[in-house]
C-alpha cells in the first residue's frame, strides 16, 4: 500500500530516494515495535518475561532469550544505524544543509541510545556493574 502510494503520487524521484528509503526504514521498524509493544502489553511473550520485566525459570533454570527492554534497544539501535547513513546521500557531494545535520544527530542518538539500552540490558556487562569493588577485594 504505502510503496503504491509513492509510485502513484511519483514522489522519492532521483536523488529523493534516499530520505524516502530512509523514512521507509523509520516507518517500518516503528511500525513492527508498535505491533511487538502492544503483543507484550496484552500479556503476549509471557513465556520469554516480556509480559514483566522478569525472566521465566524453565526447569529451574533462567531463560536465555533476550529480554523485551534488549529487543526495544536493538530495535533503536538497528533505526539509528540503519539511517545515520542514508539521510545525506540524496545530495551525496554536496554541502551538508541544517535538516541534514538535524537528521544525523537524532540518528546518532538513537544509535548510541540502543547501544546503551544493549549493553545495560547484557548479562555480562550486568554482572559487572553489579560487582562491587570490596566483594572482590576479598577475594583475592
Amino acid at each position: 500500500l504505502a510503496s503504491g502510494a509513492v509510485v502513484y503520487g511519483g514522489i522519492f524521484r532521483g536523488n529523493d530516494i534516499f530520505g524516502g528509503l530512509a523514512h521507509f526504514v523509520k516507518g517500518g521498524i516503528f511500525f513492527w515495535y508498535g505491533f511487538v509493544a502492544l503483543g507484550r502489553w496484552t500479556g503476549c511473550f509471557s513465556e520469554y518475561g516480556w509480559a514483566w520485566n522478569t525472566k521465566p525459570s524453565i526447569n529451574g533454570r533462567i531463560s536465555r532469550a533476550p529480554s523485551a527492554e534488549f529487543a526495544e534497544s536493538f530495535l533503536i539501535f538497528s533505526y539509528g544505524a540503519s539511517n545515520v547513513f542514508l539521510e545525506h546521500l540524496g545530495a551525496l557531494g554536496g554541502a551538508w544543509s541544517a535538516q541534514d545535520l538535524e537528521h544525523v544527530s537524532i540518528t546518532i542518538m538513537f544509535f548510541g541510545g540502543g547501544l546503551l539500552g544493549m549493553l545495560v540490558e547484557s548479562r555480562r556487562v550486568r554482572d559487572l556493574l553489579n560487582t562491587s569493588a570490596l566483594a572482590a577485594k576479598d577475594e583475592q
